[in-house]
């Protein structure tokens, strides 16, 4: 499935910047640039592969190409994650700056809805020890809008695990994003 992707990305931005690209200013007329070969493969170098479950970040005001991945970087979902679970959702993430870190979730109880609020915290951990390194807590149950936390998150590499605080099951999905 990785080398299907990776062949169909390296296609498409082949075809893209060996094909005339059109760049608008204002009102003025467009004018065309083209690439050769030479330079698409240079562009081409420049390209870093990560492992599915991966992603690179750092700070906007870097001028660095990976600045621009500071969208989502990590996203999950679990079902009936039971009373004081662990879920670890198999994602990573590369801090490379120091800073912080938008938490967006939905979450309910599985059931009783009505009258159950419950707390689940997202966890950034050490992805060798499984330590703590910063955590952020969601309380009550958000299923039509989602809501979200920040924390400070110091350089370095984590592995994202979902606790249920609750003494009951729950379930959502959510993601993490630089708050830029």
């Amino acid at each position: 499935m990785k080398k299907i992707f990776k062949t169909l990305l390296i296609i498409v931005l082949v075809f893209s910047f060996s094909t005339n690209v059109f760049a608008a200013e204002s009102a003025e007329t467009p004018s065309k640039v083209v690439l050769t070969d030479t330079e698409a493969a240079e562009l081409l170098s420049n390209l870093t592969e990560l492992d599915a479950n991966q992603t690179i970040i750092k700070d906007n005001s870097s001028s660095d190409v990976y600045s621009t991945l500071a969208a989502s970087s990590a996203v999950w979902q679990f079902e009936s994650l039971a009373k004081n679970g662990l879920y670890n959702t198999g994602q990573t993430i590369t801090v490379s700056e120091r800073g912080q870190y938008k938490i967006t979730a939905v979450q309910w109880a599985d059931s009783l809805q009505l009258v159950r609020s419950p707390t689940v915290s997202y966890i950034f951990a050490n992805p060798n020890n499984g330590s703590t390194i910063a955590e952020g807590y969601i309380f009550g149950n958000h299923t039509h809008t989602n809501t979200s936390t920040q924390v400070t998150v110091p350089q370095g590499t984590y592995r994202i695990y979902v606790y249920n605080h609750s003494s009951y099951s729950v379930s959502g999905n959510g993601n993490i994003s630089r708050d830029l």
